[in-house]
C-alpha cells in the first residue's frame, strides 16, 4: 500500500486540534454567566421541547440576536451522549474549521497551502479560546470559514441550490451574531464577478429563510429589534466616544489583535500582516495568484475599515469573522516565502517561531476555568455533607453574584441534585449578611429558615426561570 504524505499530515494536524481542544476536558471549559445561562437555555429546551425564538441581548443596547445559536447547542444534547454536549458541539465546530480552512487553501493554490491553513487554525489561541467557552458568537470562526469555502465554490461552479445554501449560511452567521453581519458583502461580490441575477436571488432565498425565526418574533413584538437597531445606529453609538485615530489602528490594534489570532510575538505577527499586501501584489504581477483573493481582499478591506469606524466594543473575542482571512493571509504569506527559500533555511526561519506559538497555547491548555474548579469544589462539600440530597439555589440579590451561584446550579442541574423542594443552599454573599445557616466548605451556607428569605434579598434560581427569563422574557414584558 503506498504511503500517501499528504493523508498523513493532514491527520497529524487534525490530532493536534483534537488534543489542544479537548485536552483537560472538561474542566477547562468556561461556566461563568454566559456560559452557564446558555446550557441551562439548551437543557430546558430539550427539557420542554421548547426552542427559542431569539438569542440573548446584545451589549450594545436592548437587542436580541437570532436564535440558531441556541438550537445548535439544544440538537447536541439529543446527538450527544454526555452532559457537557453543549461545550462538546461549539469544540467540534472549532475543530470544522480546520478542515474547512484546508479545502480553502486547497482551492486557491493547491494542497500544501491547505496544510499551513489548517495547521494554523490547529493552534490558533484565538479559536481555542473559542473552543472552551459557550458564548453566542463562539460559531462565527466555523460560520465564516464555511461561507468563505461557499463562496470559493460558487465562483467555480453555476448552481442554484448551492446559492441558496451560501445565502443561508450567511443568514445564520448574521443571526447568531450581528458581528458577522458583514459577510452578506460576499453575496454582492459574488453577484458583480458571474453577473448572475438567478443565483443572487438564490442567495437573498437563502438569507429569507435562516430570518424566518427572527422575522416571526418582530411580527409578533411590534419590530422591537429593527426598531431598537435603528435606534442604535442612527441615534445610540453617538452617545460615547471613541478612539478611532487610523494610526493606532493600524501599528496597535491591529497587530496586537493579529498576534492573538495566529499566537505568534506581536514582531512576527506584524511582519505577516505588513507582507501580505506586496506578497499578493507581486504573487498577482507574475499570475501565480488566484482570482478569487482579489474579491476576499477587497472583502476584508472593507471589513478593517468598517471596524475602524465602528463606536461599539472592539474585544478581540466579538472579531471572529476576521480569524478565516488572517489564517489565509498569513498562510500565504508563509507559503510564499517557503516556496522562495532552501528548505532548511524556511525550517531555521519558521519551526521556531511556530515552537513559540504553540508552546503559548500548550501552557494556556493546562488552566482549568477558575469558576469551574470553585464549583466543583463546592459540590463536593455537599456531597460529602449529605450524600444523594438533592438542593435548591437560593440568589442573594442585593449584590451581584449570578456567575457563582448560577454556576453552582448548572452542577446540581447536570448531576440531577437539583429540586425545587430541594435543600435550601446559597454562596456566602457579604451583601445579604442576616442569612441564618449551616456553613459548609469554604463559602457555602445551607439555610434553617427559609420563611424571611425574601426579606434578605434572597430569592430562588432554577433552570426553568433562567431559560424564562432568557428565550421567553418577551411574554412578560410585551415590547
Amino acid at each position: 500500500m503506498k504511503f500517501n504524505r499528504l493523508i498523513f499530515l493532514l491527520s497529524l494536524i487534525l490530532v493536534l486540534a483534537v488534543t489542544l481542544r479537548f485536552w483537560n476536558f472538561p474542566l477547562r471549559y468556561g461556566i461563568g454567566y454566559d456560559g452557564s445561562r446558555d446550557a441551562l437555555v439548551s437543557f430546558e429546551a430539550k427539557s420542554q421541547l421548547q426552542l427559542p425564538l431569539t438569542g440573548s441581548f446584545s451589549s450594545v443596547g436592548p437587542i436580541t440576536f437570532g436564535p440558531w445559536y441556541y438550537w445548535y447547542i439544544t440538537a447536541a444534547n439529543f446527538i450527544i451522549p454526555n452532559p457537557w454536549a453543549p461545550w462538546i458541539s461549539i469544540a467540534l465546530a472549532s475543530l470544522g474549521m480546520v478542515l474547512l480552512m484546508y479545502f480553502i487553501g486547497r482551492q486557491l493554490q493547491n494542497k500544501k497551502l491547505g496544510l499551513i491553513l489548517a495547521y494554523l487554525t490547529s493552534f490558533s489561541p484565538a479559536q481555542l479560546v473559542a473552543a472552551v467557552n459557550l458564548q453566542q458568537h463562539a460559531l462565527i470562526g466555523f460560520l465564516t470559514a464555511l461561507s468563505i469555502w461557499l463562496f470559493l465554490k460558487l465562483l467555480k461552479k453555476n448552481s442554484l441550490n448551492l446559492a441558496i445554501v451560501f445565502g443561508f449560511c450567511l443568514g445564520v452567521a448574521a443571526n447568531v451574531h450581528f458581528q458577522a453581519g458583514g459577510l452578506v458583502i460576499l453575496g454582492f461580490l459574488l453577484l458583480v464577478i458571474k453577473r448572475n441575477f438567478k443565483h443572487f436571488s438564490g442567495m437573498l432565498a437563502g438569507l429569507f429563510l435562516s430570518s424566518i425565526p427572527m422575522l416571526i418574533f418582530e411580527l409578533n413584538n411590534h419590530w422591537f429589534n429593527t426598531r431598537n437597531v435603528l435606534d442604535y445606529l442612527l441615534i445610540g453609538q453617538y452617545r460615547i466616544w471613541t478612539s478611532n485615530r487610523w494610526l493606532t489602528f493600524t501599528f496597535a490594534y491591529f497587530p496586537e489583535f493579529w498576534s492573538y489570532v495566529t499566537g505568534l510575538p506581536k514582531l512576527p505577527s506584524m511582519f505577516l500582516m505588513l507582507s501580505t499586501p506586496p506578497v499578493l501584489i507581486y504573487l498577482f504581477f507574475r499570475k501565480k495568484l488566484h482570482h478569487a483573493f482579489i474579491p476576499l481582499s477587497i472583502h476584508f478591506m472593507i471589513l478593517v475599515v468598517l471596524l475602524r469606524y465602528w463606536r461599539g466594543e472592539k474585544f478581540f473575542g466579538y472579531l471572529q469573522f476576521f480569524h478565516p482571512f488572517i489564517f489565509l493571509f498569513s498562510g500565504t504569506v508563509l507559503y510564499a516565502v517557503l516556496q522562495k527559500i532552501p528548505k532548511a533555511y524556511a525550517l531555521i526561519l519558521i519551526i521556531p517561531a511556530m515552537m513559540l506559538a504553540v508552546r503559548t497555547t500548550v501552557l494556556n491548555m493546562e488552566k482549568i476555568s477558575p469558576l469551574h474548579g470553585e464549583t466543583r469544589k463546592r459540590m463536593i462539600a455537599l456531597e460529602l455533607w449529605g450524600p444523594g440530597n438533592r438542593y435548591k439555589p437560593l440568589e442573594c440579590s442585593l449584590v451581584y453574584d449570578r456567575d457563582r451561584i448560577q454556576g453552582l446550579l448548572l452542577f446540581l442541574y447536570m448531576q440531577n441534585r437539583f429540586a425545587d423542594d430541594g435543600i435550601p443552599v446559597m454562596i456566602y454573599n457579604p451583601g445579604c449578611p442576616q442569612v441564618i445557616g449551616e456553613k459548609i466548605g469554604s463559602d457555602l451556607i445551607i439555610l434553617k429558615d427559609t420563611d424571611k428569605a425574601s426579606s434578605f434579598g434572597l430569592k430562588p434560581i432554577s433552570s426553568k426561570a433562567v431559560y424564562k427569563d432568557v428565550a421567553r422574557w418577551w411574554f412578560k414584558e410585551q415590547p
